[in-house]
């Protein structure tokens, strides 16, 4: 009896022991205590808005103007050279203007201009170095004007049959249409010497003209020439009646140049620097 009460009492504790066990299993899953080393779980956050770089401001240089070269005079352009007997006009400074054959002592006495190079009169006419136009300008005071020219750039004489082709650049600004100089052979002009030709009026450009004096004027008045001493520049053949009818404003003539050469060809072909 004893020992059936001793086995039921093992069999009812190893029951309860059987089942305690069991549900401690299940309670353990349940309530197991976060991993030390698993992280907490962190309250959401807003995303992150991407920061952008600050734009790194654009470093201008500063712009300096290019320092402008230092303004050179070109160098002058010397006149090509030629075979001729040339009257230039275009250079205050040189040319005719230098030469102490174009107003002389004997012209000043006999009344041919008023001082050299400023302004000299002749009666009828004003002539001096024009800054704008860089030619003689002639301006007509009264009909009839001229003045003298005592031998070429150098002093020199020449022989007409040598050169006997004229030319000349001019700009007349005048009504008057005919040309009227003297080719002298000596220091004063005489009838037999004067020469003439048509020419344009009331120009505002600078026209060049040609004279063949032994087709125009013969061999026997060429040959008569052979020292030429002086050149008598009336411009413009002008008579009383053709003076009064010169507007005043408009009574001017311009000569850049004018020379002799030894043919019609060489007169052609050159040109001083600023008109090549």
């Amino acid at each position: 009896m004893k020992k059936l009460l001793s086995l039921i009492m093992v069999m009812c504790l190893s029951v309860s022991l059987f089942a305690g066990c069991g549900g401690e299993e299940t309670s353990s899953d349940a309530t197991k205590a976060p991993s030390a080393s698993a992280p907490a779980s962190a309250p959401a956050t807003a995303p992150a808005t991407a920061t952008a770089k600050p734009t790194e401001e654009a470093t201008t240089t500063p712009s300096t103007e290019p320092t402008a070269a230092p303004t050179t005079k070109p160098a002058e352009k010397e006149d090509p050279e030629v075979d001729a007997i040339l009257y230039r006009f275009y250079d205050a400074d040189k040319y005719m203007w230098a030469s102490d054959n174009f107003i002389t002592p004997d012209d000043l006495a006999q009344g041919f201009g008023q001082g050299k190079p400023d302004v000299g009169t002749y009666v009828s006419c004003e002539y001096y170095y024009d800054d704008t136009e860089e030619a003689l300008a002639i301006h007509i005071l009264d009909f009839d004007p001229y003045f003298m020219i005592k031998t070429a750039e150098g002093g020199e004489t020449f022989d007409l049959s040598q050169y006997p082709v004229f030319k000349i650049r001019l700009k007349n600004e005048t009504n008057i249409e005919k040309f009227d100089a003297f080719i002298c052979k000596a220091p004063s002009a005489a009838g037999p010497d004067n020469f003439q030709f048509e020419l344009s009026g009331g120009d505002e450009e600078y026209q060049e003209y040609y004279f063949d004096f032994v087709k125009e004027k013969g061999q026997e008045f060429v040959d008569e020439r052979t020292t030429v001493e002086g050149f008598r520049l009336d411009a413009l053949a002008i008579s009383p009646e053709g003076f009064a009818n010169i507007e005043p404003e408009s009574a001017y003539l311009y000569v850049e140049y004018f020379g002799f050469f030894k043919t019609l060809e060489d007169a052609q072909n050159w040109n001083p620097a600023h008109v090549a």
